[in-house]
């Protein structure tokens, strides 16, 4: 899995959009974009230690090779978390974003 896909991945599993991971960190939504898709390949040390603090991560988790420091291994959710995950990754990925911005203003509505 590259840098893009993790931070990607952990942005996903925070619940966070692209635009608020990018406003957490300084950066813009396009930034995000850019690191996510691959199209930035020497993303700045300080960039990827700012982005693995946001994403509960540390920086050698962006870089490394261990799998398991971004998605908890599927044995550690409850059955509604693992129903919640096998759906959500049946939705296209061009439509992930919507549902978890749908997700997103819910939880907001409930406060």
């Amino acid at each position: 899995m590259d840098i893009g896909q993790k931070i990607k991945q952990a942005r996903l599993a925070k619940g966070l959009t692209q635009e608020e991971l990018g406003k957490i960190v300084g950066l813009q939504k396009s930034a995000i974009a850019k690191y996510e898709n691959g199209r930035v390949v020497n993303i700045k040390r300080s960039t990827l230690q700012s982005l693995a603090k946001a994403l509960g991560l540390n920086g050698s988790d962006l870089i490394g090779e261990d799998k398991t420091a971004i998605a908890p291994e599927e044995t550690e959710l409850t059955e509604a978390q693992k129903v919640a995950l096998d759906m959500f990754r049946k939705v296209p990925e061009d439509k992930q974003e919507l549902v978890l911005q749908m997700i997103h203003t819910a939880l907001e509505l409930q406060k």
